[in-house]
């Protein structure tokens, strides 16, 4: 990776360039193996308003890929095309407009966003046209109400006491009509109802029932309703689930080929689970008319890494890498994985030449920027997102954009400009609008050739854990927990990991290691029934309204790790700048003494002086370069400890979240009672450690602000540097180091335990050897610890406070 702020001299940018873009010490590039961001524009609070999004080419990732941004001619590693992205925001730092980056048709459409008095989401538009016309709330801000454009509206309704969503409703917004199944259809409601579930709970807040009375939801005998019913475990982890499913047989568990839509073809089915004291699926027994099996999976017992599966007499063996990611699935499905546990390579091979070959690429924030599928027979897909909100696809010499229209919590409608790939369903539905169950899965797609029509496009049903039981069609990316599913593996990714739904567990550790236990592959807390992740880090509850935590808590672990990566990058910058320094001011001194040393009534002395006077005048010019380095360095330690600042403000307002989200519902029991304080008191503690740790950082500052203080003549001015020692030399200055021993007059600079030698001071003399131990690389290696016992200490916070909620919900049930 490789940062430039906008105003350093990398950035290229003149004075009049960084006050229109707000742009001093601020970041303005930002080069990493997925390609360049480029942020052009900031608001006065630090908002960006725009930015460009530069990708690799495509030919450079067919071979192995290393991203060198030190070469020659590092632009020439991008492909031509620029992603941009424009934002505006109001005085409450709401989006006010998107304007997404040019789309197939060589267009930038504009989304835009309505909010009501109390600052709630009300209104979506894209160009003009709604796609949202109405949001409405009850009185604890839980959504009773959404109409969308195309004239379809979905009710809530919640218990009065629980306030647990009770209901989910689905329907065009026009006068009452009869529900009745069309025998004739196939699974297609005729009539205006799309989805109807009603959700019960038992007392502890999982789902027990869902009664699912859409028209054309049931089976055979009984069409227009269907129960799925639930059991649970003594730890609330999923027992048993029942169902309907396609009749057809089955392919292999990770294909995503879409099952049959037909009601007349399916079949009810029962799952029966069984775990390990460490929460991993051992069995799954399904049992069906006509379609039964069993899968069972051995963990191992010291690292719950998955070993084998065993369907009937087939067995799949599985291998993982030193650091917990699986790289084998039997011998044809292989996965490589980068330096951060990064999905970087997928590819089935059971011959010579790969069958299928992705590549991805990701971010300096981790999310997934590029993906390049290779087949036998050499075509080549290639998409690039944007922010998770736009979609570049190249098959051939066929281009589409997709455009995701999101509101606050999920993503409403899918929007394809340009010629529609096969089986992707928008051959003659470019727009097409998700509409999901309570765990955000899209169970329902609706679209048209534009955002008023409601046709019906599909819908697909999924077993508790993300397997598809029932619909979907080819092409469709966006599935179970409204997350993409890999059409080449078969895998879902969430943005942190990624998913294997036939598993019912993560492909890699939990990038938060501990915050749901000691099993880092479980997937959602065992019961995916009730909760849901949002990004591959925690499950969450979405319908409890005590648990309005868990997400906030993932985005603020990946600041702090941002932070982080941040300094340390940092960190080596300055340690490079004063090796650079060191260079000039050598040379600067060996001019000067040739400059003094020259024979200047000689013709050759006179050259000879003339040679070294143009090297001087060269190293004082470089000498000023350094020092502006210096300064601009010295900035960018100071918007690192404003960011830093800012983020302990965003901690203690989490923590004020977390107050008033578990204590809002009544205790019961004194011993809940004592714990729930002596947890909350360790989580206190925690926080204050935070803040301990947080001004120790301000020793960064010091250390960066003396840097300033480095004069063009090449003297180190040591006020403020922290100089721990001025060990004198020997009587004759001399000193060994690595190098060799420097004569006379030389000072030497030690950084961090490397020395380095700056060459004699011409200003100074010859009685001005010594060795300057000046530790700027231990202060700035200090400040990083402390950024790491900082984020140590976070993690500890985060964690307690997410036992915390659901102590609160486990004591409050009344057990």
């Amino acid at each position: 990776e490789r940062l430039v702020y906008g105003d350093q001299p990398e950035a290229g940018l003149t004075p009049a360039q960084i006050a229109a873009g707000n742009l001093a010490g601020r970041l303005y590039r930002h080069d990493d193996e997925a390609g360049r961001l480029e942020v052009t524009r900031y608001d006065f609070k630090g908002n960006i308003l725009e930015k460009a999004r530069h990708v690799v080419r495509d030919d450079l990732l067919l071979p192995d890929w290393v991203a060198d941004w030190s070469g020659p001619n590092p632009d020439a590693m991008l492909a031509p095309r620029v992603y941009q992205t424009s934002l505006r925001y109001d005085a409450l730092n709401r989006a006010t407009s998107l304007q997404y980056p040019e789309d197939a048709a060589g267009t930038r459409k504009t989304a835009v966003p309505t909010y009501n008095r109390s600052g709630a989401l009300t209104e979506v538009k894209l160009d003009g046209q709604s796609y949202v016309d109405l949001i409405a709330y009850n009185a604890r801000g839980q959504r009773v109400l959404v109409v969308y454009g195309n004239d379809v509206m979905t009710r809530h309704r919640y218990d009065p006491a629980t306030f647990r969503l009770t209901r989910l409703r689905t329907e065009k917004a026009v006068s009452p009509a009869p529900l009745t199944w069309q025998p004739a259809s196939t699974g297609q409601p005729q009539e205006r109802v799309f989805q109807d579930l009603v959700y019960e709970y038992d007392l502890a807040g999982n789902i027990v029932r869902i009664h699912d009375r859409t028209p054309g939801s049931g089976l055979p005998a009984t069409p227009d309703a269907l129960d799925r019913v639930f059991t649970y475990d003594p730890l609330y982890r999923l027992h048993s689930a029942t169902g309907r499913e396609c009749a057809a047989t089955f392919p292999a568990p990770w294909d995503p080929a879409p099952r049959c839509q037909d009601i007349t073809q399916t079949r009810a089915y029962t799952q029966m689970y069984r775990y390990d004291p460490a929460g991993n699926l051992t069995q799954f027994q399904h049992t069906a008319n006509g379609g039964s099996f069993t899968r069972e999976m051995t963990p191992a017992l010291a690292s719950n890494r998955l070993q084998r599966v065993t369907v009937g007499p087939a067995q799949y063996d599985y291998q993982y890498d030193p650091n917990g990611n699986l790289i084998a699935e039997t011998t044809s499905r292989r996965f490589d994985w980068d330096h951060a546990d990064r999905l970087k390579r997928y590819r089935t091979q059971a011959g010579a030449v790969p069958s299928v070959d992705a590549i991805y690429l990701y971010d300096a924030s981790g999310q997934r920027v590029k993906k390049l599928v290779r087949r036998q027979g050499g075509q080549v897909e290639a998409t690039v997102s944007i922010d998770g909100i736009f979609e570049h696809h190249i098959r051939g010499a066929t281009q589409n954009t997709t455009l995701h229209m999101m509101d606050n919590q999920s993503r409403i409608a899918l929007v394809c400009v340009g010629p529609a790939f096969p089986d992707d369903g928008a051959a003659d539905k470019p727009v097409q609008y998700h509409l999901g169950d309570h765990l955000g899965s899209s169970t329902v797609v609706l679209g048209g050739a534009t955002a008023r029509h409601n046709e019906f496009v599909n819908r697909e049903e999924y077993r508790p854990y993300g397997e598809t039981s029932f619909g979907s069609y080819g092409r469709k990316r966006y599935r179970f927990s409204g997350k993409e599913r890999d059409e080449e593996s078969g895998l879902y990714y969430f943005g942190a990991r990624y998913y294997a739904a036939w598993l019912g567990r993560w492909m890699s550790c939990d990038p938060a290691r501990r915050i749901e236990g000691d099993n880092l592959y479980r997937f959602t807390r065992a019961n995916p029934v009730r909760f849901a992740d949002a990004l591959g880090y925690a499950g969450d509850d979405k319908n409890d309204p005590a648990a309005a935590v868990p997400k906030v808590v993932a985005q603020q672990q990946a600041r702090a790790d941002n932070l982080l990566r941040n300094v340390e990058s940092y960190q080596e910058d300055i340690v490079s700048a004063v090796r650079v320094h060191a260079e000039h001011v050598r040379a600067y001194n060996e001019a000067t003494q040739t400059m003094q040393s020259a024979n200047q009534k000689t013709p050759a002395g006179i050259a000879e002086y003339g040679e070294a006077m143009k090297a001087q005048t060269m190293a004082q010019r470089r000498l000023l370069d350094d020092q502006a380095k210096f300064e601009s360095l010295a900035k960018t330690g100071a918007k690192q400890l404003a960011d830093i600042q800012q983020f302990e403000q965003e901690v203690s307002s989490l923590k004020q979240a977390v107050e008033r989200s578990g204590f809002q519902q009544p205790l019961r029991g004194a011993d809940a009672v004592r714990q729930l304080e002596g947890q909350y008191m360790r989580a206190l503690n925690a926080n204050a450690e935070v803040n301990t740790t947080l001004a120790e950082l301000k020793t960064v500052r010091q250390a960066v602000s003396a840097a300033a203080e480095i004069a063009q003549t090449g003297r180190l001015i040591t006020k403020g540097l922290q100089v721990s020692a001025a060990t004198e030399a020997t009587s004759a200055g001399e000193a060994r180091v690595a190098s060799g021993r420097p004569g006379p007059g030389s000072r030497l600079l030690k950084i961090g335990g490397t020395v380095v030698f700056l060459g004699s001071l011409a200003t100074g003399g010859a009685n001005e050897a010594g060795v300057w131990d000046v530790t700027v690389g231990g202060v700035l290696h200090e400040g990083y610890e402390a950024y790491q016992a900082a984020s140590a200490a976070m993690r500890s916070w985060f964690s307690l406070g997410s036992r915390m909620n659901q102590n609160v919900r486990y004591y409050s049930s009344g057990r």
